[in-house]
């Protein structure tokens, strides 16, 4: 794994044992994904591979990171995605384009038209939501919060006031203004009673409640490899 350093104003990448790969002449530096990393170099964006070749966007152009093969490029004539050749794949169409999620379909907006596209840029089906974790999404409507699956159908019924993206099959959810947990199929797991709560890191959660802040972690029940039970620890706040 490669990781950016910043020396005499300019970032450059070393390695885990802090040995230098790519000098630092880059003005702004992103992590690796799939091979490139995205820079800024003397006002231009590009891409950077693992043996310190740069490949420049057409100036003027600004992108993001790769994900399933391509990467988010905006320029003068709209949004589209290139490939790691950096050939327009997607043509620049959208007014606005987010990166492919883990699912491999990414949100677009043309207008007033949402929708979510392939990575031939087959559109999939069109609806106002967010963007992808877990193959879930999370929609509005009529001011409460629900989830669609990766085929636009609606998986969790809007019922709350509030919902962030799932993590590791769960995702926070508000109901009577606390906040709990729901799996992926909607089914409350942590009972609404926080004031704030975080998301699930490697089986492990913080939350709040009355000033004192839990800390929690799921551990498999030995009779059921299948079932998760709370455990958990707490400390004062301060």
């Amino acid at each position: 794994m490669k990781y950016g350093g910043k020396y005499a104003g300019k970032w450059g990448y070393i390695d885990a044992s802090g040995k230098e790969i790519i000098p630092p002449r880059f003005d702004y530096t992103e992590w690796f994904a799939e091979g490139l990393a995205w820079v800024k170099v003397d006002n231009r964006e590009g891409y950077v591979d693992k043996a310190g070749k740069v490949s420049l966007l057409p100036e003027g152009c600004h992108g993001r990171q790769f994900s399933c093969g391509l990467a988010t490029v905006e320029c003068a004539g709209g949004t589209g995605y290139v490939n790691h050749e950096l050939e327009f794949k997607i043509e620049p169409q959208y007014d606005h384009a987010m990166t492919f999620n883990d699912s491999c379909l990414a949100k677009v907006v043309s207008g007033d038209d949402h929708f979510f596209i392939r990575t031939d840029g087959t559109p999939v089906f069109h609806r106002e939501a967010a963007g992808f974790s877990e193959n879930r999404a999370w929609f509005e409507q009529d001011g409460k919060f629900g989830f669609i699956d990766t085929s636009g159908s609606v998986v969790i019924a809007p019922r709350f006031e509030e919902v962030y993206f799932f993590q590791q099959d769960r995702a926070p959810a508000k109901l009577n203004g606390l906040w709990g947990f729901i799996d992926s199929a909607g089914k409350v797991v942590v009972a609404p009673v926080y004031q704030e709560v975080g998301r699930f890191s490697n089986r492990n959660v913080s939350m709040r409640m009355r000033q004192v802040v839990f800390a929690f972690t799921e551990q498999p029940k030995k009779s059921s490899p299948d079932f998760w039970a709370m455990t958990g620890s707490e400390r004062a706040e301060g």
